[in-house]
């Protein structure tokens, strides 16, 4: 198993892998670091950690062209490397690597040096935990025409086969789900959506809300519902937001959900909602092959009005979409907006509600949109609507 990396200072990649770890760090003090051939996955679920603040999965994807070395060696399935390590030291060795004058980090796979070798021994004998591995952060500080050279060591615990198996990213019912564009944070309309995300804070004795999305054109309402001891409370933005109504047939329901969400971005509303006319050339008129005649022609004409009523009144109740969740979790939410300028809020009606946050790289040498980096915030409803 070997595992080595590197990255240069003061670049959008270094922001990018910088502020991911960052932002799981605020959440939870551990996570799993899971390595492979095409990306570095970092997952923080409240099982991995032993202080748990809310109930989410934060699942953040880093592209391996993020690092300018980028090497993962492994006799497991996908070329993996799991790993449970402490946020707040890697974040401690990130911050110590700001302050120097530094041009390059290197993280390497190591194995720790113990000074007891029965100790290790009678460990490896038992078949416990590898807790002798270890990441190496080092780089180089240039003062004053002096080379210091920086070596820290971060103890980790391998995940066996076994346990990196057993963690799954959540799924969702991705069909008639409403996904609503919000506004930047930097944009105009951010502080009075930063704002509308806090008001709930106000009262800190209520435990879940309701979050209310519809779709109207091609526009999207957003409302957060609080209907707890006797009394009723709503919340809602009055501001723009672009949705986009997403009705996949059950087929697709089993796809990749990172991959759904990202489809948005390069779609427009009519490709994701399908409109009447298309409706239509699809409903096969019998009149036209088995009557020829007024009455025959009035009758067919009449139940295909009654089709249209019905599917539209369908498709009406499609876009109202609702989910309760913790109150704590959407606090949650509240810290991820203000630290990404692109998020997109997913509502799955009565099963789970999606925040997406992007991070930007910018364009390649051929000037291609690189790949970007993502984090995921999947948040399971607490209870049903009805």
């Amino acid at each position: 198993m070997k595992l080595k990396l590197s990255i240069q200072a003061g670049t959008e990649d270094y922001s990018l892998f910088r502020t991911t770890l960052i932002t799981v760090s605020k959440l939870r003090k551990t996570c799993i670091l899971r390595f492979t051939s095409s990306r570095l996955v970092i997952i923080s679920t409240p099982n991995s950690t032993g202080t748990v603040i809310d109930q989410g999965q934060v699942w953040c994807t880093v592209p391996h062209d993020v690092f300018d070395t980028y090497v993962v060696n492994s006799i497991r399935e996908d070329n993996r490397v799991a790993m449970e390590c402490p946020c707040d030291t890697i974040v401690g060795v990130l911050r110590k690597f700001d302050k120097c004058n530094a041009t390059q980090l290197t993280i390497k796979l190591v194995r720790l040096v113990t000074v007891d070798k029965e100790s290790e021994a009678a460990a490896a004998a038992h078949n416990t935990d590898n807790t002798l591995c270890g990441l190496s952060f080092s780089f180089q500080d240039t003062r004053d025409e002096r080379t210091i050279q920086h070596n820290i060591k971060v103890g980790v615990k391998l995940l066996y086969n076994a346990q990196d198996e057993k963690i799954v990213e959540p799924t969702v019912n991705y069909v008639g789900i409403l996904m609503l564009q919000l506004p930047s944070h930097v944009s105009e309309w951010g502080p009075g959506f930063n704002a509308f995300f806090k008001r709930i804070e106000r009262y800190g004795n209520v435990n879940t809300l309701k979050i209310h999305g519809e779709q109207l054109g091609e526009k999207g309402s957003l409302k957060v519902i609080v209907d707890e001891f006797d009394w009723k409370l709503n919340i809602a933005w009055k501001g723009p937001l672009d949705a986009m109504l997403n009705d996949m047939e059950g087929d697709d329901s089993h796809s990749d959900p990172r991959d759904d969400t990202l489809r948005h971005n390069g779609e427009t509303n009519a490709e994701s909602s399908p409109s009447p006319v298309a409706c239509n050339e699809m409903h096969i008129e019998d009149s036209d092959v088995l009557d020829t005649g007024i009455h025959g022609k009035s009758i067919d004409r009449h139940s295909t009005m009654l089709e249209n009523a019905s599917a539209r009144q369908s498709q009406d109740k499609l876009k109202g979409h609702e989910v309760i969740v913790r109150v704590r979790d959407w606090k949650v939410c509240s810290k991820l907006y203000e630290s990404f300028e692109e998020v997109v809020l997913v509502i799955s009606h009565d099963d789970s509600c999606v925040f997406h946050c992007s991070l930007e790289r910018g364009i390649d040498r051929d000037e291609n949109n690189k790949e970007k980096g993502q984090i995921i915030y999947y948040i399971s409803k607490c209870k049903s609507l009805n």
